[in-house]
């Protein structure tokens, strides 16, 4: 059974912004069923907005990844609401989507909030090149 997984908005944005690096293969390992990739509303709105703003994404480019990311990812709505994180609310939006996602890997590139939890319930929380290792040795 493929490891169920959840990315971190980060991780989406140096997807799209960075293809050329490892991690731009993690969509790409999705789509070949490598593991089965859950998203939430919210990272979904958080990637359009941080896309936008922060790297000059066009409005037809941000339309156009976010149909690839939503022909790849099973679009989830959390229906619990968690605060573990008191110093940045948002990101326990993205620990619901892992919740309810039932998710093994929470993959991250936010060592300030996310990735010092190392684990949340039965989710393991790794950086994109721990999850690629992870992959390539299973």
């Amino acid at each position: 059974m493929p490891y169920r997984v959840v990315f971190d908005t980060n991780v989406y944005i140096s997807i799209f912004a960075f293809p050329e690096k490892p991690i731009g293969r993690l969509l790409d390992l999705a789509i070949v069923g490598a593991f089965d990739l859950f998203v939430s509303p919210f990272i979904l709105e958080e990637f359009k907005r941080v896309a936008g703003t922060k790297f000059d994404f066009t409005e037809k480019e941000i339309k156009v990844l976010e149909g690839r990311l939503l022909g790849v990812a099973n679009l989830i709505y959390p229906s619990e609401e968690v605060s573990i994180i008191q110093t940045h609310q948002e990101d326990n939006k993205v620990l619901e989507c892992a919740l309810e996602a039932q998710a093994d890997f929470l993959v991250s590139g936010d060592h300030r909030h996310i990735l010092p939890l190392r684990r949340f319930m039965r989710t393991q929380i790794v950086t994109p090149s721990d999850f690629l290792k992870t992959l390539t040795t299973h």
